[in-house]
């Protein structure tokens, strides 16, 4: 099947090479410098995920993964963190009855979102 035509005056514009340069300084990385997080889940695992953040330095990075292309609602089913000193975490949000302590460790310091205008309302959620 052909592709369809453009519309006239529109260009399609050049698209970077993204294969990686062989003669580049750069080194590939495949997997995270300090290895796959492990998912949180338990009471435990929020309580050691609460502490590290507090420990940690600067803003905190937030990325949360939605279902809402599968079900209603906007709710988190994975929340990512990352801060200065603290590592990476995965939480689970949906087995905890209670994420007080993790909502009063990230209000203390600014964020930065990835998609704010989609994580903003899961988050509340």
């Amino acid at each position: 099947m052909p592709e369809p035509a453009l519309p006239e005056g529109l260009e399609v514009p050049d698209v970077p090479d993204l294969d990686p340069d062989p003669a580049s300084d750069f080194e590939r990385v495949d997997v995270p410098a300090e290895g796959v997080p492990r998912v949180v889940d338990t009471d435990a695992g929020l309580a050691e995920t609460v502490e590290a953040l507090r420990a940690g330095s600067g803003p905190v990075a937030v990325d949360a993964e939605r279902a809402s292309g599968y079900r209603y609602g906007q709710r988190a089913y994975l929340v990512q963190l990352r801060r200065r000193g603290s590592g990476t975490w995965l939480v689970d949000p949906v087995p905890f009855a209670d994420l007080g302590a993790l909502d009063e460790v990230l209000a203390a310091d600014e964020w930065v979102l990835h998609a704010a205008t989609q994580d903003i309302p899961c988050l509340a959620e």
